[in-house]
C-alpha cells in the first residue's frame, strides 16, 4: 500500500530544475501567430483579388501566375500574341 502511494506522488512531483521541452505543435503555433494572414489594410488587396497576382491587359482578368496567364491567353485571346515582357516586372 505504501509503495503505490509513493509511486503516484513521485509522478506528480517537479522535475528538479530540468527545463520543460516544447512540442512541435506548440512551436508551430507560435510561428503561425506571427505570420501575415491577410487581415487588416495590408491584406486588403489579396482578399479582393483572391490571391491573384497578374492581370491580363486585354480583358483585365486577374490570374494567379504567369503560367496561368499563358494558359488564359492561349484560351481566350488565341489570335493575339502574348508579350511576357509586359507582365514580368509587375506584381499586384
Amino acid at each position: 500500500v505504501l509503495g503505490s502511494d509513493t509511486a503516484s506522488a513521485s509522478a506528480t512531483m517537479g522535475r528538479k530544475g530540468k527545463k520543460n521541452k516544447h512540442t512541435a505543435k506548440e512551436i508551430q503555433r507560435k510561428i503561425d501567430a506571427h505570420k501575415d494572414k491577410g487581415g487588416g489594410k495590408a491584406g486588403l488587396l489579396k482578399r479582393r483579388t483572391g490571391h491573384a497576382q497578374v492581370q491580363c491587359k486585354m480583358c483585365m482578368k486577374m490570374v494567379p501566375s504567369i503560367a496561368s496567364l499563358q494558359e488564359h491567353f492561349d484560351s481566350k485571346h488565341a489570335k493575339l500574341t502574348l508579350n511576357l515582357a509586359d507582365y514580368t516586372d509587375e506584381k499586384k
